[in-house]
């Protein structure tokens, strides 16, 4: 149910545009994207396995309207050779050129649509530190890094005034896609409707302004701050740009790519507004102008600023023992078809909780609360390493072992079920089982069986 008051605010807000507005809210069709994941998979298997499901979105190159609705049980999404995101949700990113070897950072991260896609845009030679305070949904974040294979980001579980004390004038990009009143959701999700309440706007719009001053510490001179919302009220988006720029004149609002400006509504001077110009650069995407939810993105620039970059911590990176380090180097050498330096170049083996981890020698590690840092190895016990499903999907194009399964086989539905699989034709030991090329999971082949590596969370049942 959409809240009356809500819409007589969006009436006064859209003026002429209110009645499209309003159709397209009322349109009881759930609009189903996705993103495609080039870590994972070569674009044209992807368009292969997908062209008749899927329609490309003018503003992205890795983005597209989809048919299918259960999405999450297709073996491309247990691959993490897709993401399902909303259309809107896509395009703040798209907003600048982000280049190969940036060094980012996404402050408000949870459930990964923005990180994972962030860490596809920067590469193995860039970084992403992505960043979700409330635990529960910092696991649902780190377990989409491990399924889309991710192998440049660090997850961290703190507050954002935390990160500013971490990290001085470090990053190229700072993310912050700002926890809101959710107003964008009413028609995704019937329980934002009914939890609204429009007395909660100004916490929000507190809490955000917190947020993004946290995150302007942390930007270098030249680098980008991209605050986003998936809410409409003035007070949590234009209003609160207003403030900041007041705040922090080293910074400037920009204008975004033109494709993101072609499909998206200038933002809203409201009165008192002591920028207008500046805020009439912001983006509004509504479900009217495209399909998708809504959102709102604004792109700043800091302009002045002599700071150097600096880690404001002493590195937290503890190197695996000796022992360890022979166990773990012996098995990737055993298990992966090229020497790990050449894959991963510049990563070491690190202690990571309970868990040996290939992080990146030039990033320290941050003091604490570090959820999940580079690519999870597994554990070593007796001399052993038992591989963790983050080691398959991030580094399972490597693998010597492959079992490629056909999308519309019975041994890939058997293998996403849990079950075993036959391989007649594999050597014995760990390998991976993939789609159209793309590592889904693990597998320990004995004697022509693949015993199922594949985690009991992510089966279909």
């Amino acid at each position: 149910m959409i809240p009356v008051a809500f819409l007589q605010r969006m009436r006064t807000l859209l003026g002429d545009d209110y009645e499209s507005f309003y159709n397209a809210l009322m349109d009881e069709k759930n609009v189903h994207a996705v993103r495609h994941n080039p870590n994972k998979i070569e674009k044209e298997s992807f368009l292969s396995a997908m062209a008749e499901d899927i329609t490309p979105l003018s503003y992205t190159n890795d983005g597209y309207l989809c048919q299918k609705e259960k999405i999450g049980h297709h073996p491309l999404h247990h691959a993490g050779a897709i993401y399902s995101q909303d259309p809107g949700a896509m395009a703040p990113l798209n907003c600048l050129a982000i280049e190969k070897g940036w060094f980012v950072a996404d402050f408000c991260a949870a459930p990964g649509g923005k990180t994972t896609q962030l860490a596809a845009m920067v590469g193995d030679s860039g970084f992403v530190l992505s960043n979700e305070v409330n635990l529960p949904r910092c696991k649902t974040l780190a377990g989409n890094v491990e399924r889309l294979g991710v192998r440049n980001t660090v997850v961290t579980n703190v507050s954002t005034d935390v990160l500013s004390s971490w990290f001085s004038a470090c990053f190229d990009l700072v993310v912050v896609d700002a926890p809101c009143s959710g107003e964008g959701m009413f028609r995704k999700y019937a329980i934002a409707g009914q939890e609204w309440d429009p007395t909660l706007i100004p916490m929000c719009a507190e809490r955000q302004a917190e947020i993004l001053s946290n995150a302007a510490k942390t930007v270098k001179c030249g680098g980008y701050l991209l605050y986003s919302t998936c809410t409409f009220s003035i007070e949590e988006n234009e209003a609160n740009i207003d403030f900041f720029l007041e705040k922090h004149p080293e910074f400037s609002v920009c204008d975004v790519q033109a494709e993101v400006k072609a499909v998206t509504a200038d933002g809203i001077v409201f009165d008192g507004a002591k920028h207008p110009e500046s805020l009439k650069k912001a983006r509004r995407f509504y479900p009217h102008l495209q399909p998708g939810e809504g959102q709102f993105m604004c792109l700043l620039q800091k302009e002045r600023g002599e700071e150097e970059a600096r880690f404001l911590y002493s590195s937290a990176t503890r190197a695996a023992s000796k022992e360890e380090q022979n166990v773990v180097h012996n098995f990737l050498k055993e298990v992966l078809n090229a020497p790990l330096d050449e894959i991963l170049p510049g990563f070491i083996v690190a202690k990571q909780g309970d868990f040996l981890s290939l992080v990146s020698n030039t990033v320290p590690l941050p003091p604490n609360r570090v959820y999940l840092a580079g690519v999870t190895i597994g554990t070593v016990q007796k001399g052993r390493v038992t591989p963790h499903h983050h080691l398959f999907s991030a580094l399972g194009k490597h693998f010597r072992i492959k079992l490629d399964l056909s999308l519309d086989s019975r041994e890939l539905s058997a293998y996403l079920h849990g079950d075993t699989v036959p391989a007649p034709n594999l050597p014995n030991g760990y390998g991976v089982v993939t789609v159209l090329g793309a590592p889904i999971g693990g597998i320990k082949v004995v004697d022509g069986v693949a015993k199922n590596h594949y985690p009991k969370g992510l089966r279909n049942l």
